[in-house]
């Protein structure tokens, strides 16, 4: 779990037609054996949903998207 993701550390690339999706900026990860990477999971998605809110205007539901990573 990167435990500090934002719209910061998210990368785009463009090459030969295709995307590429980069994130970076590790250093405050955690396992996601550890005790907080579920509360730090959803605190990322939070503020992911946050930033395509405040920036496309596009609603996301967080709940959702953790349970689609989750697989709950």
């Amino acid at each position: 779990v990167h435990g500090d993701l934002s719209e910061y550390n998210i990368m785009i690339t463009y090459k030969d037609g295709e995307e590429h999706v980069y994130i970076i900026d590790w250093p405050q990860y955690t396992s996601i054996n550890s005790p907080l990477a579920i509360s730090m999971l959803r605190r990322d998605i939070e503020n992911i949903a946050k930033f395509f809110r405040r920036r496309y205007m596009l609603k996301v539901n967080v709940e959702e998207v953790f349970k689609y990573i989750t697989g709950q």
